[in-house]
């Protein structure tokens, strides 16, 4: 029944569905779109008149169908009253500025919208193979026909290119670097049953923020946050479904207990921790008693850690 419906009447091949141009190419497509529609809902045919097709024509329901497998537009109705305007994915692209991290994130969200991106990003979620290897998944795996396979893999390395999807840049988390699963969530690492330390009920409070600007990933009980950073970078937490504003605040107390643990894992720096205090102090600034003939330590107790904790 799968291979029936993967067949036109006359027997040719029909391939699942994929967008037919590059991200980019969306980008500047749903901006001419808002440039003389706003944010309004408008007939499908003067969507499509707007963008420079001919209505009803092959090209323009392409057109159409690839912006909304983008997410930038939205549709609305159906039949003779199917209208489509501008998705809030396509506003926060269109609107913001070149380098905004908002944008920038809004962009990487829209690249691995459509389900086959998706599912090739998640394949290879660092760094594309040769186009053989794509080919063959999209060919075999995928089923689909190889007369659209090149067409696809370009249009599709030249969005990975544009919304900077591979390395550090990376939306999805490095599914191979982190024990706990496929993504790389930026979970404190501790020893089983570990509680930080001074992490107690004055942790701070605060709301949860109804939206934050970054794209979210369900898989399975958990989601991967995906935080937007200056420099184009991007941290990434994977958290459960049912978090609660207890559960954050005791996030954000620990990640302020780590802040010089996870400064010193990138200098190399390893700290001594201070009881009462809430940063540690860098183990090559620290003298032993000996060595300071009695120097006083303001009453302090000091704990000498081995590395960053």
């Amino acid at each position: 029944m799968t291979q029936n419906t993967s067949r036109t009447r006359t027997g040719r091949h029909r391939s699942p569905s994929y967008p037919t141009f590059s991200l980019q190419s969306a980008v500047d497509k749903v901006r001419q779109f808002y440039e003389v529609q706003k944010r309004n809902a408008v007939d499908v045919d003067v969507a499509t008149e707007t963008l420079g097709y001919k209505a009803r024509s092959s090209q323009a329901t392409r057109a159409i169908a690839a912006l909304l497998s983008y997410g930038l537009l939205h549709e609305e109705g159906s039949g003779t009253t199917r209208k489509v305007k501008l998705s809030e994915l396509g506003r926060r692209i269109v609107m913001l500025e070149g380098d905004d991290p908002d944008r920038l994130e809004a962009i990487r969200q829209a690249a691995v919208t459509p389900k086959i991106y998706r599912e090739i990003k998640e394949r290879w979620p660092e760094d594309l193979p040769s186009d053989s290897a794509i080919a063959k998944f999209l060919k075999v795996e995928k089923e689909y026909n190889p007369d659209v396979v090149d067409g696809l893999i370009r249009d599709f390395r030249h969005t990975w290119e544009f919304a900077k999807l591979g390395h550090d840049d990376t939306l999805s988390n490095r599914r191979h670097a982190d024990t706990d699963g496929e993504e790389d969530g930026t979970e404190p690492a501790s020893e089983p049953g570990e509680h930080p330390r001074h992490a107690g009920a004055d942790a701070p409070r605060g709301p949860i923020p109804a939206r934050a600007p970054m794209a979210q990933d369900a898989r399975g009980n958990s989601r991967v946050l995906h935080i937007p950073l200056p420099r184009t970078r991007l941290a990434i937490l994977e958290v459960p479904t049912d978090l609660s504003e207890k559960d954050v605040n005791f996030l954000t107390k620990y990640i302020e207990i780590m802040r010089d643990a996870i400064i010193g894992e990138v200098t190399g720096r390893h700290y001594v921790s201070v009881e009462g205090s809430r940063s540690g102090i860098p183990l090559d600034e620290i003298s032993s008693r000996a060595d300071t003939a009695g120097a006083e330590t303001d009453g302090l107790p000091l704990t000498c850690n081995d590395g960053p904790r």
